[in-house]
């Protein structure tokens, strides 16, 4: 038993040691950007406060433990964030300015680095007698635009049709987004003519969402 006790003295001040460094090791796989330290002062036992002193490191080492197994649920986590109003809207102008459409704003926060997933639906119609007449749409993440996002309807060169059938604009999009806060909004622009979003499209057939913006967070890697 003597000899246990000195062997438990002898490395209790390494086993001290080593809890910082599991911290700052599991910190560092799981969240890159933060790295927190915890400076532990070196104890020095007595054989009565032998049995304290090793409670004390178990205590630490499962708070260590604990917080490892939380940022692997979080990494592992895949989190989903979907926007669809249910209200008709319309492009404000017709002269090829960017704007937000209506509702399509979403915020999310992210604990760490992740890859996102980004997918936007949208059916048109066109409201106004127009030639060659066209509207386009964009992604913007934290007030960047997204250029591989765009898409575009264009009237047929000489079509005067109005009311025109409902066409759908849609894309995907992925990016690697850092730790922190994001704004993703969804815009569009028009020429020749204004354009509507119905408040779903082909309302008669069981009425789909008419337009959607979906964001998914992807596990790390």
């Amino acid at each position: 038993m003597l000899k246990s006790n000195q062997f438990f003295k002898k490395n209790l001040l390494a086993i001290l040691l080593l809890i910082p460094i599991l911290i700052i090791s599991s910190d560092r796989n799981f969240a890159s950007d933060t790295i927190r330290e915890e400076t532990i002062a070196p104890v020095s036992c007595t054989n009565q406060q032998l049995n304290s002193c090793i409670n004390n490191i178990i205590t630490k080492l499962n708070v260590v433990i604990q917080e490892n197994n939380t940022l692997k649920q979080k990494m592992q986590a895949t989190n989903i964030y979907s926007v669809s109003p249910d209200t008709p809207t319309e492009t404000p102008t017709k002269d090829g300015a960017w704007s937000v459409i209506d509702g399509m704003v979403k915020e999310i926060d992210l604990t760490m680095p992740s890859k996102v997933l980004i997918f936007y639906s949208l059916t048109v119609s066109a409201i106004e007698s127009a030639v060659a007449g066209w509207v386009a749409t964009r992604l913007l993440i934290n007030n960047n635009p997204v250029m591989t996002s765009g898409r575009v309807v264009q009237l047929h060169p000489g079509s005067i049709l109005e009311d025109s059938t409902d066409t759908l604009l849609a894309a995907q999009e992925m990016q690697l987004l850092p730790a922190g806060h994001h704004k993703i909004e969804l815009q569009w622009r028009a020429t020749g003519c204004k354009w509507k979003q119905w408040a779903s499209a082909w309302y008669g057939h069981g009425g789909l969402g008419g337009r959607t913006l979906s964001i998914v967070v992807l596990p790390a890697p």
